[in-house]
């Protein structure tokens, strides 16, 4: 064998191990948000159980009159930070919806 065919070999070895090394970590990884995913939809549906159990309405607006209070009297930036407070939300999409809110108000 030649120095030539050595150095090819060796590329193509690193590459299918650097090519296999991506792949696992990818599968693993779309693996654990299937498997967040079907967590939070159990847990949704273990929560709506209990409301509708205890009879307990739920508002589609619960604990954003604070936050459409926040947006009515200019305060815009704590709007979007109770917003995410309380939903859970990036920023981009608090901000997004207080943005609404706040076209929706006026």
């Amino acid at each position: 064998m030649t120095l030539m065919t050595i150095v090819i070999l060796v590329i193509l070895v690193v590459n299918l191990a650097w090519t296999f090394l991506l792949w696992h970590k990818f599968s693993r990884s779309n693996a654990k948000a299937i498997q967040s995913e079907w967590r939070l939809k159990r847990l949704e549906h273990q929560v709506d159980t209990l409301l509708q159990h205890l009879d307990i309405k739920e508002s589609e607006d619960s604990g954003l009159e604070l936050v459409k209070e926040l947006v009515r009297s200019g305060m815009k930036v704590e709007a979007i930070r109770r917003f995410r407070q309380q939903t859970g939300a990036g920023l981009a999409e608090a901000k997004r919806r207080v943005e609404a809110l706040e076209k929706e108000i006026r």
